[in-house]
């Protein structure tokens, strides 16, 4: 906005007036000819308001050349300052999506709360810093852990992280994977626990190490790095403990199972019940627990010990069979594998 001294009459300088402030939420570059002694007083008002304003940047010239200039210096600033905010900004965005690599969506978890207040308490109120979940296969290890790191991911500023281990068969890669998610750049002669901890520093981040039961060679590793990071905490699946100093072992088992003696609707509260209604409703939505599948559906549970894994696969295929002819199946299978069952020879005879 260029300002001149000029016999206006008091609608133009209302207008200027209007037109200044609007421009609040843009940069404003003011400019005022001087020497201008036939200013009118209400537009010396307002130059002495824009003179007072920390954001306008408010200037005088005295020729058309000197305008030029000062108009052609202002704005290249104003390029270069766009630009450079433009940088800062996907810097920080690019920064806040990196902030977590954890799954969006995770299927509920059920009959798991008692055991996530636990991790929860063990890692923000007791200090551990190396919490490995252990259990047999099915159990539920990484959907647990997964959820748990979803629940804990408030409490660190700097990110939680989730690491598959599933397919890397050399422990040494171990810190390639750890370094590729936090997007670090090891040498090939480089200390790869050194330029991690570097990175890391004194960040507050959860990292969650999946499927470690195969790599148990690396624990040491795994230890060496969290001794040189004050803050960082790791959760590791695995089905044996890692046995390093730092580890707190936390052993996940099957969910609760209905008794003989419950009434149907403690039944259909047991945690392995839902789980099966839930999965089954799933696989075929017209399934419902009714007093006629209650207590077939608790047999089911309770053959396969409240393991997640085998619930869910059974659960699913009531598309295919009913509740009952499920138990007959799964009973003979279990005396198979328990010897209970066994082929007699077939005699020819002559």
């Amino acid at each position: 906005m260029s300002i001149r001294s000029r016999s206006a009459n008091k609608e133009i300088i209302s207008g200027l007036d209007d037109e200044f402030r609007l421009s609040g939420n843009f940069p404003r570059l003011i400019y005022v000819k001087e020497p201008a002694p036939l200013h009118e007083e209400k537009l010396n008002e307002m130059l002495n308001t824009i003179r007072s304003d920390a954001g306008v940047s408010y200037k005088s010239f005295s020729s058309p050349e000197e305008l030029s200039k000062l108009i052609t210096d202002d704005l290249a600033i104003l390029i270069s300052e766009r630009f450079y905010l433009n940088e800062i900004d996907n810097e920080t965005a690019e920064k806040n999506i990196q902030t977590s690599n954890l799954p969006a969506h995770l299927p509920a978890l059920v009959g798991r709360e008692s055991e996530l207040t636990e991790v929860n308490d063990l890692i923000l109120n007791k200090g551990t810093h190396l919490l490995t979940i252990t259990g047999p296969g099915g159990i539920g290890k990484t959907r647990f852990a997964q959820t748990a790191a979803k629940n804990l991911h408030a409490n660190f500023n700097d990110g939680a992280y989730f690491i598959d281990l599933s397919n890397v068969t050399d422990e040494n890669k171990i810190p390639d994977e750890i370094a590729a998610v936090f997007g670090v750049k090891i040498s090939k002669d480089g200390d790869q626990i050194k330029s991690i901890s570097d990175f890391i520093a004194s960040q507050k981040i959860l990292l969650i190490l999946d499927n470690f039961e195969h790599l148990a060679n690396a624990a040491l590793k795994i230890s060496s790095l969290l001794g040189k990071c004050a803050n960082l905490v790791m959760i590791v699946t695995s089905r044996n403990p890692l046995n390093v100093s730092l580890e707190n072992e936390y052993s996940l088992h099957g969910l609760a199972i209905p008794l003989d003696s419950d009434e149907p609707a403690d039944m259909m509260e047991s945690p392995s019940v839902k789980l099966f209604q839930n999965r089954a409703h799933s696989a075929d939505n017209k399934f419902v627990l009714n007093d006629d599948n209650i207590y077939l559906v608790s047999d089911i549970c309770r053959m396969l010990e409240g393991i997640p894994l085998a619930i869910e696969l059974a659960a699913a295929k009531v598309r295919l069979f009913s509740p009952k002819m499920l138990k007959e199946r799964l009973n003979q299978k279990l005396n198979l594998l328990s010897g209970e069952v066994r082929m007699h020879p077939h005699v020819i005879k002559p």
